[in-house]
Parts: structure tokens; sequence; C-alpha cells
């Protein structure tokens, strides 16, 4: 049975002439996606998480009329070996609780826009992607389900509009009523299987991981293997849900931890990432700012209840250091490694050395296959900065 690759959380910089992410890249549009992803990436299944937009929406409608997407029968869009997901990124907020950031995915973009019209009425600008929506997060979850749609919570441990990491300890708390519709949960870059699986509650829950990507190279700096039965959106659903029958989840690649954005916790006011800190900081020992962006590490040393125990149905979670993330290879070193090796999931994984070496010098090709084989060492990143590879 195929395997397909899928990163279920991508941004649309602008769309229809209009602005859509406020935070990404100008040509992150529709058409550059499809264009870039299969050649650079070798992903075959993309979740567009701001087609809730009307300007989005334009530019699929175009699509689908110019014959360049189609609607698959058992839902999604399709263009020869590449699947779209219609999706929308919303923010709730819990009562004394704080804001996080949620996902809905939809079979069409007829479902899709149907509900970005329900939710119109209950935020500020339809146009702009991740807007505070006055649902409460079970209203919207239900709402979500009434247009055949499902609901994930995204970058889930984050203190930046994460549900576990800003607001709740437990999702019950979230979702009281609601609970067993959550069948998901987005990892985000600065946790892996292994840090999630501290929680026990977590334990029914299959683990995504997807990039947030808010430019091109971002794309598919985090994804899954999945086995379907056909490039559709039923099928999908399928597989993440873990319905009896030949759809799975095979593995999730992703960053190192270490190399997350918000790993560990970071205090503004000193400049200081707490890596080397065997304990969780919780506030900083240096100053009484209250400045201290928590980190994820520290955020689960909180609301752990367990040593790391993955049920039977885990997939293994692979790492791997994205080309841009390691020392001397550039925008033109990548982009020779694209046109004469294949696309990036393939050179980091797959390729041979005498591949690369036909491609780019010998420093190149070793620093490559040392990030195959974990041969670097990681700074770890906090409070916003990313973390940095360095080859030992």
């Amino acid at each position: 049975m195929p395997a397909y690759y899928a990163d279920l959380h991508i941004h649309i910089g602008t769309a229809a002439g209009r602005l859509v992410k406020v935070t990404a890249s100008r040509d992150l549009t529709v058409e550059r996606i499809i264009q870039f992803v299969p050649r650079e990436k070798g992903l075959s299944i993309l979740g567009l998480v701001d087609v809730s937009s009307p300007a989005v929406q334009a530019d699929l409608q175009g699509l689908l009329a110019a014959g360049r997407l189609a609607e698959h029968p058992r839902g999604g869009l399709v263009s020869e070996q590449l699947l779209i997901i219609p999706g929308a990124e919303l923010e709730l907020v819990l009562p004394d609780r704080g804001a996080a950031h949620y996902l809905a995915y939809f079979p069409s973009l007829e479902a899709c826009t149907e509900f970005s019209i329900a939710i119109r009425s209950y935020l500020t600008n339809p146009y702009l992607s991740t807007q505070n929506v006055a649902l409460a997060p079970e209203a919207a979850l239900e709402l979500v389900e009434s247009y055949q749609g499902f609901f994930t919570p995204a970058h889930a441990f984050t203190p930046h509009k994460g549900v576990l990491g800003c607001c709740v300890p437990d999702l019950a708390q979230a979702f009281p009523s609601f609970l067993p519709h959550i069948l998901t949960l987005e990892l985000g870059l600065s946790a892996d299987t292994k840090m999630a699986d501290t929680v026990s509650s977590l334990s029914q829950l299959t683990f995504l991981s997807s990039s947030d990507a808010h430019s091109l190279p971002k794309i598919g700096r985090e994804y899954m293997r999945v086995n379907l039965v056909e490039l559709s959106f039923e099928a999908l659903r399928a597989a993440l849900a873990r319905e009896p029958g030949l759809n799975m989840v095979e593995a999730n690649y992703g960053l190192a931890p270490l190399l997350g954005k918000y790993h560990r916790s970071f205090c503004s006011a000193c400049g200081r990432i707490f890596a080397a800190s065997l304990a969780a900081v919780t506030t900083c020992p240096d100053c009484s700012t209250g400045h201290l962006v928590l980190g994820v590490w520290d955020r689960l040393q909180q609301i752990a209840d367990q040593s790391s125990r993955s049920p039977s149905h885990r997939p293994p979670y692979y790492y791997q250091v994205p080309l841009e993330m390691l020392p001397g290879i550039g925008p033109k070193t990548r982009e020779k490694l694209i046109q004469r090796v294949g696309p990036e999931k393939y050179i980091l994984n797959e390729s041979q050395p005498e591949e690369l070496r036909e491609a780019v010098g010998e420093k190149v090709v070793q620093t490559i296959l040392r990030a195959r084989q974990g041969q670097y060492e990681l700074v770890p990143g906090g409070g916003g900065y990313y973390g940095r590879v360095k080859m030992v």
C-alpha cells in the first residue's frame, strides 16, 4: 500500500491580492505551494489552515475552475499525487484560563466555506488567519463536526497559544463534555512523542507532527508518513482516528525538540535560555521582573504524571535536521541539491553519498551524512529563538 507524507499545518501569506497571515511570507500562496512542495519537499498531503479566509477560498475556486485541482469524491482537493486538506486555525478563549490555537480540517472547500460563514459573526476580520473567535472551545468543536470536520489542539505545549502550555494542565478541563471527540494533538516543534507520553491522559491520541510553516522553506520541517488505501480526506481521517483497516500513521518526522524555539524557559529581561538546568525553571533565579517565557520541557515537568510510556499504537518518531538549519548549507546549495538529487525529504533520509557528491562538495556531503546519523550537538532554543546545530 502506498506511503504518503503529510504536513497538516501550512499557512497562507497572501491570496487574491490580500494579506491573509500577517506573520507569514508574502510569497506563501496557494499557487506557489502547489508548484513548490512536490518538487522541493516530496510531500503528498498538505493541510492549508487559512482556508476560512474568503481570499484563499477564491484562489482555490480559481484552481478548481481551471482544472488544476479537483474535488475528490471522498474528500480533499487533488492534483496528480497531491492532496490538499482545507482547514482553519482558530484562537479560542477559555474564561480565566487564556487563549489557545486549534486546527479544524474539512472534507471539502464547500464545507470549509460554510463553516467560515457560520463563524463570521464571532470574529473581527474574516479575511485574516487565526482570528479570535468568540466561541467556547467545545462550541467550536461541535460546529466543526456539524460540517463533517475534525478538530485538534495546535502546538499544544507551547507557551504561546498552546492549550496545555498556557491554559490548562489537562485537556479534560478544556473539553469536559467532548473530550472523546479529540482524536489528535499537534506536538509542536519543541516537543516529541517521548516528551508528550509523560502525560498519561494523552495516550489515546494520535500525535501530529506538522511544520506550522510561515514561509515556503519551512514547509516539511515536520511531517508524518501515512499508509492510505487512497489519497483522500476520508482515508487520512481514518488513519488519524486509528479506525480498523489498512489506513494508518506509520511514523512521525520532526526536529529534535531542543531545536524548537520554545523548548526551554527564557528570561527576556536577562536574555538567558535556561538550557543547562536539569530542573524545570518556572521563575528566573537571577531577577524578579516576571518576564519568563516558560519552556515546553519545563511545562511538561509540571504536568507530567508518569515516566515516558508510549502506548502500543504509537509509531516511531524520527529526528531530522532541515537543510536550512545545517551549518554551511545556504540557499544556493540547497537549491543545487534539490535540482540534482531530489526533494529535501529524500536528501535528508534516503540519498546515497554518490548522489550527493555529484551535486555538492565533500564537506556538505559529510554534513548531511553526519546529521542523518545524529553526529551533532544541539544548542537549545527558547523564548522565540530557535536552537542551533553544531557538527561534531
